[in-house]
């Protein structure tokens, strides 16, 4: 279950965040939020791995271009989902 958490991660943060700006700072914010949904999976905490990347989908879905706005609001917030 592990691996496909990380994958949904790394495709729904990663390339969403590289999509709305393709600029390295988005790169570092996707990477950060990668981080993060490993160390939650790492600590058992598989349900706040899934939510933070189902809202990131989310968000990008919603508005491609203000996405990136929110995921930095939730890293700057420590990633609380």
């Amino acid at each position: 279950m592990r691996w496909w958490i990380l994958l949904a991660a790394w495709c729904g943060l990663v390339q969403a965040a590289w999509a709305g700006d393709p600029g390295l700072e988005a790169q570092e914010t996707g990477r950060a939020a990668l981080v993060q949904v490993r160390l939650w999976l790492d600590l058992g905490e598989t349900g706040k791995a899934v939510a933070l990347t189902r809202r990131a989908v989310k968000l990008h879905e919603q508005d491609p271009a203000w996405h990136l706005h929110r995921l930095r609001a939730l890293h700057a917030a420590g990633m609380d989902a």
